[in-house]
C-alpha cells in the first residue's frame, strides 16, 4: 500500500515571504493557484477603470482605489488570499491600503477583468468569494462580449452593454459609459 501524503497547505504569511518563488498566484483556501500574465486588451480595461474611478474618488476623497498587485486575505486557516485587478476601499476604510501586509477582509467594491484563459464557472465562483467575504459589490468585466456583470450580495445581479453606463449606488456621481470602457 503506498503512502499517500497531502500537499502542505500555505499560509498567507508564507505566501507573502515567498511571494518571488510563486510569482504572480492567489491563495484559495491554503493551496496556491497560479494566475497567467493578462494580455495588452485586459491590461487597457484596468488601466481606464482604475483611471476613472481614481478621478471620481480622490477630489471627492471617497477612499482608495487599488490595482491588481494588492492581494486583501479574506479568510483564514486556511487562509484564501485574493487579487481583484482593480479594488476600491471606502473613506473610513482607505487606511487599510497603507499597510505592507495583505489587507484584511474584502475592498468594498471588487473589479474582475475576465482574462481568455478564465472559464465562467471559476469567474462566477470568484465573484461569489468576494461577496461571501463581505464586498459590497463586484464587476465581473467581460471584454468580448463588451459587457459588465454587477454582482450584489443578495445574489442580483445586472448585465450592461455598450450604450449602459456603468454606475452603482456605493459610489454616488460616478458614471463610466461602456462604450469608453471598451473602446479600442
Amino acid at each position: 500500500m503506498a503512502l499517500v501524503v497531502a500537499p502542505k497547505l500555505v499560509t498567507a504569511a508564507e505566501l507573502l515571504a515567498r511571494s518571488a518563488e510563486f510569482g504572480c498566484c492567489e491563495l484559495i483556501e491554503g493551496e496556491v493557484v497560479a494566475m497567467a500574465p493578462a494580455g495588452a486588451w485586459h491590461s487597457g480595461l484596468t488601466v481606464r477603470l482604475v483611471v476613472a474611478l481614481s478621478n471620481w474618488s480622490r477630489p471627492r476623497r471617497r477612499g482608495a482605489v487599488l490595482e491588481s498587485s494588492v492581494g486583501y486575505q479574506v479568510s483564514h486557516e486556511p487562509d484564501t488570499v485574493l487579487q481583484p485587478d482593480v479594488s476600491w476601499l471606502s473613506a473610513d476604510r482607505a487606511h487599510l491600503a497603507r499597510g505592507t501586509d495583505y489587507i484584511a477582509g474584502p475592498p468594498d467594491l471588487a473589479v474582475e477583468v475576465v482574462s481568455p484563459s478564465q472559464h465562467r464557472p471559476e469567474v462566477i465562483a470568484k465573484a461569489d468569494r468576494w461577496l461571501a467575504a463581505g464586498a459590497q459589490v463586484v464587476w465581473l468585466v467581460w471584454p468580448p462580449r463588451r459587457e459588465v456583470w454587477v454582482c450584489r450580495p443578495d445574489g442580483e445581479v445586472v448585465i450592461l452593454q455598450v450604450g449602459d453606463s456603468l454606475t452603482d449606488p456605493l459610489l454616488p456621481e460616478f458614471a463610466l459609459p461602456l462604450a469608453e470602457l471598451f473602446e479600442e
